[in-house]
């Protein structure tokens, strides 16, 4: 007996091993890539929105809209996570300013 909604449920797609596993691979995937000087920053969501639909469509053993859709899903949570893990440990803008003191200038 659940009691709360799963996101993957909600749209039909059944939560499997292989799903998991597509996770896993693309947060890892993502973390490679971003460590990767010559790969740029701007094409890491599309890397992994790529992943996520390979590896989703191989575990599940046939290319459906849904293991495309469930793949896509992946690969934009991945990139969404992790922008979330950064954002919470970014320095707030009040911390990061420093406030100028006025200083008195003598005539």
């Amino acid at each position: 007996m659940e009691d709360y909604v799963n996101i993957f449920t909600v749209l039909g797609i059944e939560m499997t091993v292989g799903l998991m596993l597509s996770i896993a691979l693309c947060i890892a995937f993502g973390f490679v890539l971003k460590t990767y000087k010559y790969f740029p920053d701007k094409y890491i969501p599309i890397a992994l929105v790529c992943v996520g639909i390979t590896v989703n469509c191989l575990t599940n053993e046939s290319f459906s809209p849904i293991n495309v859709f469930a793949g896509v899903l992946v690969g934009i949570l991945a990139v969404g996570g992790h922008q979330l893990i950064k954002q919470l440990n970014k320095p707030s803008e009040t911390t990061t300013k420093q406030v100028k003191t006025p200083t008195k200038h003598s005539i």
